[in-house]
């Protein structure tokens, strides 16, 4: 009897240890919402996720949008257990912290930083011959989202959302 208790509580420690996986989720482009900007997830070649300690999910529509996350609390750094982002060419997630990056303005990301993700250097050595364009670390973004006033214009831009979506006082009875 000790012995079926035992293994119980193992299969049961298994299959919740399984279900806090860092592991991304798939993406219903045009459907999930970026967690930050709240735009529609449109393009696979620039999506990226945080999964946490506890096993929750945020989607985002850029990496520049999952980094600002961070800068700005909307997800608390200590409470991440893994980043991640689509490979810029075959759109299969890569571990960020394991990604090559390339700035480039002739790669467009949804929300102008124009940050795209490789999972090999050779493949962001070979795009950079292509686009020309800044070569980045995971560890660089933080950096190129502060200096670039990113968290300034993207609360500019929601504000002006939420202005635009509230009812004018004559829409009101």
């Amino acid at each position: 009897m000790r012995h079926r208790a035992w293994l119980g509580g193992v299969l049961l420690g298994l299959v919740l240890w399984m279900g806090c996986s860092a592991r991304p989720q798939e993406i219903d482009y045009g459907r999930d919402l970026c967690t930050f900007c709240k735009m529609a997830i449109t393009d696979p070649r620039y999506a990226a996720e945080i999964v946490t300690q506890k096993g929750r999910v945020y989607k985002f529509d850029s990496i520049e949008c999952m980094i600002a996350a961070t800068l700005n609390g909307t997800v608390n750094p200590s409470d991440v257990k893994a980043y991640w982002v689509k490979d810029w060419q075959t759109q299969k997630w890569i571990q960020a912290d394991k990604a090559y990056y390339l700035q480039s303005t002739k790669l467009r990301s949804p929300m102008g930083l124009n940050i795209s993700a490789f999972a090999t250097r050779k493949e962001m050595e070979d795009a950079k011959q292509a686009y020309d364009g800044l070569e980045l670390t995971f560890d660089d973004l933080p950096n190129v989202i502060r200096q670039s006033n990113f968290l300034q214009r993207s609360r500019d831009h929601m504000r002006m959302m939420q202005m635009h979506m509230q009812p004018s006082p004559a829409d009101t009875p």
